[in-house]
């Protein structure tokens, strides 16, 4: 009992040292009961700038004081106040009217219910014990933890998508406040603070604090993805067998800026690619998020009237032609044609080689012995150091 007045007699001059909390404002009467026991706010002991009071169903301060520190603990010495019987005001605890505890923490200038805002406790066992301790509530060792939980609040992190068509969107939330043990139920539903494999569209969470019961929504989180890429081609042709086509892709969509891969000779890296031989060429075209998309394109030949007149054409003369399939072409040269070496190439419209001879200087005839071409139409190429000379001949 000593000890215990001891306590009680720092409790008053402490009070009265420190700056008393507006909300903890309250009228002694002639009948009281003291609450004892020790007080932590989050499970750490309580400084002696923290006051404790009692507070009656109607939410009256019924008796407040600061905290005592004694040796590192934090005490609680409260005396509570009941209703003076002499007047008719609600100064304190009535008979058999529950009251609750409640703990001003000055650092945070915050009040806290025991033991939590949530689910606050009602103490209903008080007596007028004529300022001595109450019987229910003598225990200096009994501790009272006062829980304050910041509100639940929550930050989302959104990874779109990178390539249009893909699925692997994610989005995961990071949860603060609260009592720090949450569960977290996605609209698709998936558990668990993050979710993946996504597509396109509009997503929610509903995170729930497991031991406060607090229930909130994340709102419509969207996952979005860019534009497929989109790919247009057009191209210049071979002309009089010279490799001097090209080959144009444009790009837009997607994520710029774009990569290009062409499947020619040289592999080239460019939007344009040139030097093209006729043929067919295909490109793969990469955007800044490594997507990519591929499309091809084809270098027609073309063969002009100035490469037919290097040579006169009667030095020149091919028959049948027009010839049939399956028949041979017969080649005769006279004079400038018969002074050069020539490599002769039949070459189909493409410009894909067929059958290739070489003739020396002299040779005034030669024949192409050519098993069933298909109809269209084909050129016989003369290339000799100095004079390229091309004809045309028709495979009906």
């Amino acid at each position: 009992m000593k000890v215990i007045s001891t306590l009680l007699l720092s409790f008053l001059a402490i009070a009265m040292a420190i700056g008393q909390p507006s909300a903890f404002e309250f009228t002694a009467t002639s009948t009281s009961g003291v609450f004892t026991g020790q007080v932590q706010i989050n499970g750490v002991y309580a400084a002696s700038e923290d006051w404790i009071a009692a507070f009656d169903s109607q939410g009256n301060c019924a008796g407040a004081n600061a905290v005592v520190v004694n040796a590192g603990i934090s005490y609680i010495g409260l005396a509570i106040y009941g209703d003076d019987p002499n007047t008719s005001e609600d100064e304190g605890i009535g008979a058999n009217e529950p009251f609750t505890i409640r703990v001003w923490d000055a650092s945070e200038d915050r009040i806290i219910f025991y033991p939590n805002d949530t689910s606050p406790t009602e103490f209903t066992e008080w007596i007028n014990n004529n300022g001595a301790p109450m019987p229910a509530y003598n225990d200096p060792a009994m501790v009272y933890n006062f829980e304050f939980f910041l509100p639940v609040t929550f930050n989302s992190t959104v990874n779109n998508l990178l390539c249009f068509g893909d699925s692997d969107g994610s989005i995961s939330v990071d949860i603060a406040g609260g009592s720090g043990d949450f569960s977290v139920e996605w609209s698709n539903g998936v558990t668990g603070t993050s979710v993946s494999d996504l597509t396109v569209g509009i997503y929610s969470a509903i995170i729930t604090d497991n031991i406060l019961g607090i229930v909130i929504s994340t709102g419509d989180i969207e996952i979005t993805s860019p534009s497929s890429i989109s790919l247009s081609t057009s191209s210049t042709p071979e002309v009089d067998n010279n490799s001097n086509g090209s080959a144009t892709v444009v790009a837009s969509g997607g994520t710029p800026s774009y990569l290009y891969l062409w499947d020619d000779p040289l592999a080239q890296t460019s939007a344009t690619a040139t030097d093209l031989a006729a043929g067919p060429y295909s490109v793969i075209v990469t955007d800044g998020n490594m997507c990519s998309e591929s499309i091809s394109v084809t270098v027609e030949t073309e063969i002009t009237d100035n490469v037919n007149n290097i040579i006169p054409e009667e030095d020149i003369y091919i028959y049948p032609n027009p010839m049939s399939k399956g028949g041979n072409i017969t080649i005769e040269l006279n004079g400038a044609a018969i002074v050069m070496k020539w490599t002769v190439n039949l070459v189909n419209s493409f410009g894909q080689k067929i059958s290739s001879l070489t003739i020396q200087p002299g040779t005034t005839a030669l024949i192409f012995e050519i098993d069933d071409l298909s109809s269209g139409l084909y050129f016989i190429d003369f290339l000799s150091p100095e004079v390229r000379v091309a004809r045309k001949i028709v495979v009906e």
